[in-house]
Order: C-alpha cells, then structure tokens, then sequence
C-alpha cells in the first residue's frame, strides 16, 4: 500500500492510496463485481486533535481507513468496509522520502 497526499490545509487533506495484494495469499478484493488483485482509490482525512491520530474515508466508496503516527514517518493503520464486499485490512507504511 502507498500513500499520494496531493492537498493539504492545517489537519485536512486529500490524496489516492495504491493498493496490491500478493496473489500467493488466496485473497482479492472484490470489486464491482469482479476480483482484483491491485487498485487505487481517492481519499480525504483529517489529523485529530491529539496530533497523532487519523481518519480517511473513501471517495466514491464506503471504506474507512483510521490510525495514528507512531513517529514522525510512521503510521499504523486499520482499513474497513462492512457490506457485499466487505474488507479489513492493517498496514504500518513509513514515508519515503524521494528526491
């Protein structure tokens, strides 16, 4: 999973996270009625008040995604969706810093 924050104004912001799932697992996310082993989707969030904590919802979906910094680069998430295609998901992504 990987994160693309696009827009960012005091605790709000908007980006698209890029997803894969190792087709060796057995598992795929269901979508629109078809499996798919990999995807993007368009979020927005908010950082809590306690500076630390985060929630993203899903643009044009249902899913949730909330977490918290567990240092300056480092974010341990839990992703869900209730429903027909239900999910969750739990990920520790840490920021690249490119050029």
């Amino acid at each position: 999973m990987a994160f693309d924050i696009n827009w960012q104004e005091g605790r709000f912001f908007t980006g698209t996270y890029f997803w894969s799932v190792d087709e060796n697992l057995g598992v795929q996310e269901q979508s629109g009625g078809g499996a798919t082993l990999s995807g993007e989707v368009r979020f927005q969030g908010v950082i809590a008040w306690d500076n630390s904590s985060i929630i993203m919802v899903d643009l044009g979906d249902t899913g949730t995604v909330s977490g918290s910094f567990t240092n300056d680069d480092t974010l341990q998430l839990i992703g869900y969706e209730a429903g027909e295609h239900a999910l969750v998901a739990a990920a520790i992504c840490v920021r690249s810093k490119g050029d």
